[in-house]
């Protein structure tokens, strides 16, 4: 039963990975669903390039193919997957170099990051494979 979740079309990559279309502060992007990030993460030069304030932490990222491991937190105003909106929401910025392709990070629109298990678990994901479908609530 999927009333009062709204549908996100998902699209699958070569290597298997899920994207879906998003924006953050209105700027088109793609963000892989990643049920295992405990945390929504964005790519630092992406967050550079919206010139989005960050600031640092003591914490670094236990991904296994990252060659930086540090972790920053930005502030974003407002991230739309779909027509579900989350606003006033910090995450995690780290350079993703390494775990998403070079040609999806620079794509159009760029893969600007990782929808973490966070916002599928506040928003009540359901990932349906078979209609390649993302479900999510509005908070």
């Amino acid at each position: 039963d999927y009333r009062g979740l709204n549908a996100v079309p998902i699209q699958v990559s070569d290597g298997f990975n899920l994207y879906v279309n998003a924006s953050i502060n209105g700027t088109a992007a793609r963000l892989m669903v990643d049920t295992g990030a405990f945390a929504t993460l964005l790519h630092r030069p992406f967050v550079r390039r919206m010139r989005i304030p960050m600031r640092q932490t003591p914490f670094s990222s236990a991904a296994v193919n990252l060659r930086q491991r540090g972790v920053q937190l930005a502030l974003i105003r407002k991230i739309s997957v779909g027509s579900t909106v989350i606003s006033g929401k910090e995450v995690g910025v780290v350079d993703l170099k390494g775990l998403i392709h070079e040609r999806l990070l620079s794509g159009k629109p760029p893969a600007a990051g990782l929808l973490g298990a966070e916002i599928l678990d506040s928003n009540h994901g359901i990932i349906d494979f078979g209609t390649r479908t993302l479900y999510l609530r509005n908070q």
